[in-house]
């Protein structure tokens, strides 16, 4: 995996004081060959009475599609709950026709026991955990759990505990109906990914893709903390990567073929003499779990900034490419504050402030064919808030723009585009 860092400016004026930004890209080469590390995945499906119809027989179509592409190296399992938990399988993928036929049986009924059927999922996978496999927990479901353990930080404790034994949660939504932060918070806190099936027949794509970055991981648990050279140097992140409790950022998991940014924010005093100044250091730690390999990772990298007269910094360019990542992450932060004023039914609030960040966005002078289409996303929403109200800002939109800022804040550009490329409307 290789690490970048770059700052927005290079240079800055003596006697000021000057927020600058630094952007730290991990990028991982596509593998060439198809080698790759055995995978132990273990699928937890919500089969309650509310998944009955098409929402069960493509998300049972999206099982059978994950498991025929798995090889006899990898562990599969599969754990079904509604009142109760069930066990269908687990073990080695030997006998696929075999466990197609299981999944085919599976029907609906019941309510939804969330915490007995992840936690069985996770013991499932901890049973099948072997040296070198990369082990995940998908946990699908369309509703919000009303058995078992059903408060949000008893869940995210689940999620943590899976983690610490080396085993990752992918969460998976379907529908209008469930609480989409509660399994946004899972897998930011099990360190997999959070994505929203609008539609049954996305079902497929979305286990594909899953299983697709599962093939490509390069490197789990990356962690990022910046330690100033001194504590007049404040930071903060402009991501929402979950900060851990020695104030690291937790980036988790980077895929061969795709990149990942983390974008800090940096307040420098003024600095009274000129040349270069060590602004701090970034220790940067990874699990390197690419075909072969198998080590603890750490790197350290020293951010310097350069102190100049205010005439030379004049003639300073700034980083486009910085600015940027930092203008999608506005976008994001939009969406999060929108939701928030159209939770309260604050509807023209709402639109106002896209339009807003719409022309601070535009400000930047940016020209980038992507952030002009977000742009216009951001104006066109606001038009739509503020002409139809909550008859515009269902369900299925909040989970629209909860998922967007959310796969956007964490970097996951692919992942996004292929969500809003799956959409009907």
């Amino acid at each position: 995996m290789k690490i970048n860092t770059i700052l927005d400016y290079n240079s800055i004026p003596i006697d000021e004081s000057f927020n600058a930004r630094i952007m730290v890209t991990f990028d991982a080469e596509k593998s060439k060959t198809k080698d790759r590390k055995p995978l132990n995945i273990s699928m937890v499906l919500d089969r309650s009475g509310s998944m009955s119809g098409d929402k069960l027989e493509n998300v049972k179509s999206a099982s059978k599609v994950l498991t025929n592409q798995l090889g006899k190296e990898d562990n599969i399992s599969l754990t079904i709950f509604d009142d109760e938990v069930e066990t269908i399988f687990s073990g080695k993928c030997e006998s696929i026709s075999h466990y197609n036929n299981l999944i085919d049986r599976i029907s609906t009924r019941g309510c939804t026991n969330l915490s007995g059927g992840y936690e069985n999922g996770l013991h499932l996978s901890e049973e099948l955990i072997s040296k070198d496999s990369i082990n995940r927990v998908m946990l699908l479901t369309d509703g919000l759990a009303n058995r078992g353990i059903m408060d949000t930080s008893g869940l995210v404790n689940i999620a943590r505990n899976g983690l610490e034994k080396g085993i990752t949660t992918t969460t998976i939504g379907v529908g209008n109906h469930y609480n989409e932060e509660l399994l946004g918070q899972l897998a930011e806190n099990g360190g997999g990914s959070t994505y929203f099936i609008e539609n049954p027949e996305d079902a497929v794509s979305i286990f594909s893709e899953e299983l697709e970055y599962l093939f490509d991981l390069t490197s789990q648990n990356v962690k990022v903390k910046f330690i100033p050279k001194n504590n007049q140097v404040n930071f903060d992140q402009l991501n929402t990567f979950k900060c851990e409790r020695d104030n690291s950022f937790f980036i988790g998991d980077v895929y061969g073929g795709q990149k990942k940014h983390l974008l800090l924010e940096v307040k420098i005093p003024q600095i009274t003499q000129l040349g270069e100044v060590d602004l701090g250091e970034l220790h940067i730690s990874w699990d390197d779990v690419s075909y072969k390999n198998n080590g603890h990772c750490k790197e350290k990298i020293k951010v310097v900034i350069n102190v100049v007269n205010p005439t030379e910094f004049q003639q300073v360019k700034r980083n486009d490419e910085v600015t940027l990542q930092s203008a999608f992450l506005l976008i994001s932060r939009a969406k999060n504050e929108s939701i928030e004023l159209a939770d309260k039914r604050q509807f023209a609030e709402s639109a106002d402030l896209l339009e807003e960040y719409a022309k601070l966005i535009e400000s930047l002078n940016l020209n980038d064919s992507i952030l002009i289409s977000e742009i216009t996303s951001l104006k066109e929403r606001a038009d739509k808030l503020r002409r139809y109200r909550d008859n515009f800002y269902t369900m299925k939109e909040k989970k629209r723009m909860y998922y967007e800022k959310e796969m956007m804040y964490k970097s996951k550009i692919t992942s996004y585009n292929n969500m809003v490329n799956r959409r009907k409307d």
